[in-house]
């Protein structure tokens, strides 16, 4: 596209006279003003009303005012460290109990399903590593004795 007289330049502000920048509207003021200075007494207002059985009180409570749940508790897991299949296996099946008996949180049940099942996907080549350094000592034996 050409140049023309009414394109924008790069960097320019298209309103030269508008508001300088950083600049706070005045109902953003306003609205700022009246809730730092009346925040406390209406949200006592709001409470004490939801106190009283006001439904309208109670659903402004539970929207505006009422302490948002963390999303993750940490949930200490005790499990004995897995040092075969088998025994990740065991771990697995204690934890899937813990999380359908409700006694684990889902999230934390799932990270440390997620590192079982990653350790299982490893336990085949290091189990199949140690038979291969045993089968070569053997070997190495055989050899040793052989005339």
């Amino acid at each position: 596209m050409a140049r023309t007289k009414t394109s924008w330049v790069k960097g320019q502000s298209g309103n030269t006279a508008g508001m300088p920048r950083g600049t706070e509207r005045k109902v953003t003021r306003i609205v700022r003003q009246l809730s730092e200075r009346a925040t406390p007494e209406i949200a006592e207002g709001i409470i004490r009303d939801a106190l009283q059985g006001d439904a309208q009180a109670r659903a402004l409570f539970v929207k505006y005012l009422m302490p948002a749940k963390p999303k993750y508790i940490p949930t200490p897991i005790k499990l004995p460290v897995a040092s075969s299949g088998a025994q990740a296996l065991e771990q697995i099946a204690l934890l899937i109990a813990g999380l359908a008996g409700g006694r684990i949180d889902l999230e934390a049940g799932h990270l440390v399903l997620e590192g079982l099942r990653a350790y299982l996907a490893g336990v085949p080549t290091a189990e199949l590593e140690a038979k291969f350094r045993e089968f070569r000592l053997l070997m190495l034996q055989w050899q040793d004795k052989k005339p």
